[in-house]
């Protein structure tokens, strides 16, 4: 391979990586965010309707189970990062 294919291929698996971690970033941000908004809510729907109370817990559901990935995933992360550098 010469030098130009492979400096395409780095750029677009740059270009690739940084996507990634963009939607990573925006994806976690949403579900704290989602999260934060559903246990605000929830206090304040204490009589309100059973529909708003089933979302509320919904979002609240999603945003727990998103935030608990994206913890779990940078944890993961992490040590994948240090067992690589030994």
């Amino acid at each position: 391979m010469n030098n130009n294919n492979k400096s395409i291929s780095t750029n677009l698996g740059h270009i690739f990586a940084y996507l990634q971690s963009t939607i990573d970033t925006l994806l976690g941000k949403g579900f704290e965010k989602i999260d934060e908004y559903s246990t605000t809510k929830v206090e304040s729907t204490e009589t309100k309707s059973l529909p708003k109370k089933v979302m509320f817990w919904v979002l609240g559901f999603i945003g727990n189970t998103g935030k608990a990935y994206y913890q779990k995933y940078s944890e993961l992360r992490s040590k994948e990062k240090k067992s690589s550098e030994k």
